[in-house]
């Protein structure tokens, strides 16, 4: 019994090993080709992130060459003949944008702005930059409350620029002499948890004038 036992345990094992032999030639090529393609894609990733590092670092550098230019028309004439992708064309337009203003043509600055508000194709935080500062631009022509109604979506939670909207709201309050608004508008931005250094310090010597023009109206 020993010896036969013996016998069919050792057919069994070999039945097992053949079995297992002939099932690894059929399918084991999978995790092969699954380790290979993990390899793949891992590489695949990191040239990625490469080849965008190095295209941005590029177009970085053709930015700054056609900003540098002494003249403000062959400035924005380099600008205009750089090669760029959606984020980078209103990259290029704000730079234009800054240069018209700098050379006194605000016409010229304000349409370059409003080109980049109009198009749907531009990310979000680059058209809400663009109008807020088109809203700067053009607040000596425009009514407070043609300069609120513009700034209502600037404002909205989680608008990128959503508290420099606000700064822009009390400064036009401030302008109308509606200085209680414009305070509570202040304070409000001050309570924010994230609130830029610099924005809390514009705000906070805003809001000691109006305490010492207070001070002044009771003396």
């Amino acid at each position: 019994m020993t010896n036969t036992d013996s016998f069919i345990s050792e057919v069994s094992d070999e039945v097992r090993r053949d079995r297992l032999f002939r099932l690894f030639r059929r399918y084991g090529w999978i995790p092969i080709i699954a380790v290979i393609l993990l390899v793949s894609g891992a590489a695949f990733n990191e040239w990625r992130k490469a080849s965008s590092q190095t295209a941005a670092e590029k177009f970085g550098d053709m930015l700054r060459a056609a900003i540098s230019e002494e003249d403000t028309r062959t400035a924005i004439a380099a600008l205009s003949d750089l090669p760029a992708n959606d984020n980078q064309k209103a990259l290029i337009a704000l730079s234009k944008s800054q240069l018209w203003a700098a050379a006194g043509e605000e016409g010229q600055s304000l349409d370059e702005l409003m080109n980049i508000v109009g198009d749907d194709n531009v990310p979000l935080i680059y058209r809400h930059l663009a109008e807020l500062k088109s809203i700067w631009t053009q607040s000596d022509e425009m009514t407070l409350n043609e300069q609120l109604e513009r700034l209502v979506d600037l404002e909205q939670p989680g608008a990128p620029f959503r508290l420099l909207a606000n700064e822009t709201r009390a400064h036009a309050l401030v302008k109308a002499g509606q200085i209680d608004e414009a305070t509570t508008i202040l304070r409000n931005i001050q309570e924010e948890a994230a609130v830029p250094p610099d924005l809390r310090q514009r705000v906070t010597e805003l809001l000691a004038t109006f305490e010492v023009k207070s001070d002044g109206d009771l003396n």
